[in-house]
């Protein structure tokens, strides 16, 4: 199971990052960025299910392992952890939604709604913007139970979870802000934390419990 968690949470960014770095439009939210997807409609559709596969991906890994943890201890600990699994099931809801609007935006685009098309594109954006809340609490929250109570770690390998504190809580305050600038460093930094934890987690020994 630590093999599978780790794995998941440590690939799916990697798919993340290439796909919305690499083979995404870069160009503004709006009629420009549909017309950008509709040069290839059929890759652009890939191209956003495989983003849509590396965040399921990473989501999930975060989702079993807060389950891993919550087996593991009671009371307020186990109900924190809750939390932190319910914000993760959030923010696939939510890019589910999103996704559901970019390709609804490419169908307007063909059927000549160019307004509508560019207006749903935009609302895309401010609705994936809400998984900064949902995906930032989780993290923090797993982060912080997971290094604290009976969790509390025994060796310094077993602090790096701890850094999903700092990942979320600088989501949250990008978002809080609004600043553009700190919330792609905050992207970047969360990326990498869960690179970071899910290779620890993978390369975990089969008989560790957590």
């Amino acid at each position: 199971m630590n093999r599978m968690i780790g794995l998941f949470i440590g690939l799916g960014p990697i798919l993340m990052f290439v796909v919305f770095a690499f083979l995404w439009p870069d160009v503004e939210e709006g009629l420009e960025l549909v017309e950008a997807l509709m040069a290839n409609q059929t890759l652009s559709t890939f191209y956003l299910l495989c983003g849509l596969f590396g965040f399921t991906m990473m989501q999930s890994g975060l989702i079993l392992l807060s389950r891993q943890l919550i087996s593991q201890v009671s009371g307020a600990h186990a109900q924190w952890l809750t939390v932190a699994n319910i914000g993760f099931i959030i923010s696939v809801t939510i890019i589910f939604v999103s996704a559901g609007f970019d390709l609804g935006a490419m169908q307007l685009y063909i059927e000549g709604n160019l307004e509508q098309a560019a207006l749903l594109s935009i609302l895309t954006l401010h609705v994936t913007n809400a998984i900064d809340w949902s995906f930032g609490m989780g993290l923090f929250v797993l982060g912080w139970a997971s290094v604290s109570g009976v969790l509390k770690p025994k060796s310094g390998a077993d602090w790096l979870p701890g850094l999903l504190v700092i990942s979320g809580a600088l989501l949250i305050i990008a978002r809080l802000i609004n600043n553009e600038g700190l919330g792609f460093a905050a992207w970047i930094i969360m990326m990498l934390s869960l690179v970071i934890v899910g290779a620890a987690k993978a390369f975990r020994s089969s008989e560790a419990p957590n």
